[in-house]
């Protein structure tokens, strides 16, 4: 069974779920024709009092909420008090329903005056605005935050926005990837310098994947060799050593960065390949196994890697193609993946809970930055419509007993499609 006090939660973006700012970054990938529009997400604004309810009803009492920094500050030192005042009321509405709000600072996307300026690749502007707009998100709502994740999936941020080109800015520049990544790290540690003094806990969210060579040359080994570290140096060297790391080049001492959070989110991906050319394919199995796989060798190299450091795992609800994956196909692979957890904690591991991304249906991003694959997608455990898939009922009876049912037949008995 799982322990008393286990977290169970959800998470999503403002992009996702609110849709993109038009002075952000993304706005301006949706206008050059990279992906299709994300409009008002899947009506979150104007939904949230009845979002946050389904939530409560299923025992999903931690939620993630990504606050946009475009919506704060559009432009440069100004601030839109109209959606301070907005953010406060979702955020009161949640610790009314009683939910306990882990707020996001960053998730993909960036004020676009922020990009004019260099953005996380510029250190003088990354080490002035960046700490401002923490300073700034923690005195307009850490009166209502149970915890903090600043970043999520920062490593996978700069690799998709400046090696594999799927993120805006969309480069493949790797001096550039080589300066974001570094100042994403120093960026990391100053957010937990400036929120740790509160007394919420502060969390990493990471996306790891087990890296695997496309093909046998010796390009390939390279060049996933480097990945690996871009993607893992971050969460092992930097929590454990208190180390920066950049592929490629040596790794360089910062103050503080050691231990600097109290869980270690891991986001449920599964694996990548890479080829001698730098270009990353995600592997994906038809009905969740790669994905699931992924998460089982993610864990224990994280655990053998972290001794003793409390883990919080972030999943999707529904890993295969949009639109293409069926509500029995969604219930079998949640089954799995709740067994999964179960014998992981049983076995002693340090998890400490499982949050569900986009348990909602709503925009995604699309990380090979195509139009297949963004988009409004069915990826979640309850549709557009607020109406509760059977992958919602599941989850609901775990988080509420906490087991596992030994089977899931009575559920697939009732699959609409």
């Amino acid at each position: 069974m799982f322990p008393e006090g286990f977290i169970w939660g959800t998470g999503t973006s403002s992009t996702q779920v609110e849709g993109a700012h038009p002075r952000s970054d993304w706005a301006g990938w949706e206008q050059s024709g990279r992906v299709p529009r994300s409009g008002t997400g899947n009506g979150f604004a104007q939904r949230f009092v009845e979002d946050f309810a389904l939530y409560r009803t299923l025992g999903l009492i931690d939620h993630r909420v990504s606050i946009a920094w475009t919506r704060i500050e559009p432009d440069q030192g100004r601030f839109d008090e109209a959606e301070v005042e907005r953010y406060r009321v979702i955020l009161e509405a949640a610790q009314a329903e009683g939910l306990r709000v882990w707020l996001c600072l960053h998730h993909a996307t960036a004020p676009g005056w922020f990009e004019d300026l260099g953005g996380f690749a510029d250190e003088g502007a990354a080490g002035y605005h960046w700490p401002r707009w923490v300073d700034t998100a923690a005195q307009m709502f850490g009166d209502l935050v149970h915890g903090w994740m600043p970043m999520a999936e920062p490593s996978s941020y700069a690799l998709s926005g400046w090696l594999s080109a799927s993120l805006p800015p969309g480069r493949t520049d790797f001096a550039t990837y080589s300066r974001v990544a570094r100042q994403l790290q120093v960026s990391w540690r100053d957010a937990w310098r400036q929120l740790r003094g509160a007394g919420q806990p502060v969390a990493t969210l990471s996306g790891l994947s087990p890296v695997l060579e496309a093909d046998d040359s010796a390009e390939a080994r390279l060049a996933r060799s480097l990945v690996d570290e871009a993607m893992w140096g971050p969460v092992v060297q930097g929590q454990r050593d208190g180390l920066v790391t950049v592929p490629g080049s040596a790794a360089v001492p910062l103050d503080d960065l050691a231990g600097s959070a109290d869980l270690i989110g891991i986001s449920c991906r599964p694996p990548i390949t890479v080829n001698g050319e730098m270009a990353i394919r995600t592997v994906m199995g038809d009905n969740g196994s790669q994905l699931l796989a992924g998460l089982s060798r993610s864990l224990e190299r994280v655990t053998e890697e972290l001794t003793g450091v409390p883990l919080l795992i972030t999943a999707p609800t529904r890993p295969a193609g949009l639109g293409t994956f069926g509500e029995g196909q969604q219930l079998a692979y949640l089954f799995e993946l709740l067994q999964l957890v179960e014998a992981t904690v049983a076995d002693g591991m340090a998890i400490t809970g499982l949050m569900f991304e986009a348990p909602i249906d709503c925009y995604q991003f699309g990380r090979d930055g195509t139009l297949s694959t963004a988009g409004f997608a069915r990826s979640g455990i309850i549709d557009a419509d607020r109406q509760p898939r059977l992958g919602a009922r599941l989850i609901g009876e775990v988080a509420t007993t906490g087991q596992v049912p030994s089977d899931i037949e009575e559920y697939l008995d009732q699959v609409r499609d």
